[in-house]
């Protein structure tokens, strides 16, 4: 992946991330079967990000006990990720 992406779990696909540095050493990101899936509410599962340091809170938090929808893809605007820092955002959706 060269850009800034948000992309869902596909348990069929097995899709799983790795995630590697300047060094040779990875780690892989690998979904857990109760992680849920994104829908309407939860937006999404994975966003991949240049890094900004600007770039640390969604503006999105709760109100009298309910959650408030994820607004993560306004950090989303296509820059490279290639050979520069990233953030990986991973969400995990469960329903009460």
């Amino acid at each position: 992946m060269i850009y800034e992406i948000r992309r869902p779990r596909d348990a069929s696909r097995k899709r799983h991330w790795e995630i590697s540095g300047r060094t040779s050493e990875k780690v892989s990101l690998t979904p857990g079967s109760n992680d849920g899936t994104s829908d309407a509410f939860g937006v999404g599962d994975i966003w991949v990000l240049k890094y900004h340091r600007d770039e640390i809170d969604d503006g999105v938090g709760f109100v009298m006990n309910v959650a408030a929808k994820a607004n993560i893809d306004k950090f989303k605007n296509g820059e490279s990720v290639k050979d520069t820092d990233v953030v990986i955002w991973y969400g995990a959706h469960f329903k009460q």
